[in-house]
């Protein structure tokens, strides 16, 4: 009996375009279109056309890491390799098991600022218990006016 290979690394047009599927600017709540990106991101529309459509397979890690900082992702999402490839499928099952964005948001926000750093997911762990105990304290959030 054969083992099944695993499924291929995604391109980076395949990673790019996805961020561009499922991150929404949360100004609007529609999603970010080329030139918002590049105004953001400092990288030339007309670059980041070349890689959504896989014209472009090689930019720089310079490039790279503005576009993944514009859409406050882990800068290893877009590399083909296979530390980029596994943060990307992690980014995938998270994307499907949270309905939420903002919960997701706050999920991706939260392992970005950790970088895998023990202590600093026990303080964010820790300070998450602490807005558990006192959510009867909290009203409202600035969010909901």
């Amino acid at each position: 009996m054969s083992t099944p290979s695993p499924s291929p690394s995604p391109t980076l047009a395949e990673r790019l375009n996805w961020l561009f599927e499922h991150i929404v600017n949360p100004h609007t709540g529609k999603p970010y279109s080329d030139l918002a990106v590049a105004k953001g991101s400092g990288v030339s529309a007309s670059t980041i056309g070349r890689l959504r459509d896989g014209t472009t397979t090689n930019p720089t890690l310079e490039t790279v890491y503005a576009l993944a900082d514009f859409f406050d992702q882990p800068r290893m999402i877009l590399l083909d390799d296979p530390a980029g490839t596994k943060v990307f499928r992690e980014m995938e099952q998270l994307r499907d098991l949270t309905v939420d964005k903002r919960v997701r948001a706050i999920a991706l926000r939260a392992d970005r600022v950790a970088e895998g750093d023990p202590a600093t997911l026990d303080a964010i762990e820790a300070l998450l218990t602490v807005l558990e105990q006192n959510k009867d304290k909290i009203s409202r959030s600035p969010h909901d006016e």
